[in-house]
């Protein structure tokens, strides 16, 4: 694997690359990679002729310095995880290469997000998208993928880049890839990292209650169901639910019942300890 460090190298072996018809498939990450991770990479190799992973800790997606300190940073482990799924570049930007003092202050100008930004997420976590979206176009002026890869456990920010995408007329495929869990059924996450084991497995509490919804839908209102799941957590001796919804696939707006909505998906967050996890399940296609 060529481990790279500076923008301009990068361009250069990719265009390279490029002019011969190679296709590269690129995975953004900000780096303590696990087997969700893995499988990003999996199909990436599967789908292209090379596999580009980038690990950079984006500072403006994060509302505070002490988040991004906290953030977990397993280089060594990385490279091994990415060495073993046979990944042929890592580019590891220093944030100069990717930030201007100027670029920081204009990033929030970038693209209108026809307000896919203020639900969810970001109602709790201001700007937090302005910051992934710029990030992410960056990456994709760099890399100029054919094709690049993101989880589906992130959905909001996964519909995010594809009408970024689909606004800037850019030349990328944008592929969501199925959340891969655990044993229990815990959506795995970087975040997981910081959770004894015994809150991993109570932390799997938050799946079984979005099956239970699913079914519950069958019966119930849309506004009984998520009444529902709220409940559930009111009395959990460790778990906070910050928010449950229902919403449109598409537009991410709340929806009121499955009837009119073709594609639903129930989005929650939830907290164990200081520990934030996030996750959905398509209730309704």
């Amino acid at each position: 694997m060529n481990i790279v460090k500076h923008k301009s190298e990068i361009v250069d072996l990719l265009q390279e690359l490029k002019s011969k018809g190679k296709t590269i498939g690129f995975v953004p990450t900000m780096g303590a990679l696990h087997r969700g991770h893995y499988e990003l990479f999996r199909q990436a190799k599967k789908e292209n002729d090379f596999l580009i992973c980038s690990i950079f800790i984006n500072p403006t997606q994060f509302s505070d310095a002490v988040e991004i300190d906290n953030y977990p940073k397993t280089l060594d482990q990385d490279i091994a995880l990415l060495n073993k799924v046979k990944c042929d570049f890592l580019f590891i930007p220093e944030q100069k290469d990717l930030y201007s003092e100027q670029n920081i202050i204009e990033k929030s100008d970038l693209i209108d997000l026809n307000g896919l930004d203020l639900t969810l997420e970001g109602e709790v976590r201001p700007d937090h998208f302005k910051g992934v979206v710029f990030i992410v176009k960056t990456f994709f002026d760099i890399i100029n993928a054919d094709r690049a890869y993101f989880g589906k456990k992130d959905f909001q920010q996964l519909v995010i880049i594809k009408h970024m995408v689909n606004e800037l007329n850019l030349n990328v495929q944008v592929i969501g890839c199925e959340t891969v869990r655990n044993e229990n059924g815990l959506a795995l996450s970087s975040r997981n990292a910081k959770l004894a084991e015994e809150e991993i497995i109570e932390a799997s509490f938050i799946y079984m209650v979005l099956k239970e919804c699913k079914q519950k839908l069958k019966s119930l209102t849309v506004e009984a169901s998520s009444s529902w799941v709220l409940d559930q957590f009111k009395n959990h001796a460790s778990l906070t639910c910050e928010y449950f919804k229902i919403v449109d696939s598409r537009t991410l707006q709340p929806v009121t019942s499955l009837h009119e909505n073709k594609s639903v998906v129930g989005c929650i967050a939830v907290k164990i300890n200081n520990v934030r996890l996030i996750d959905n399940l398509v209730l309704s296609d």
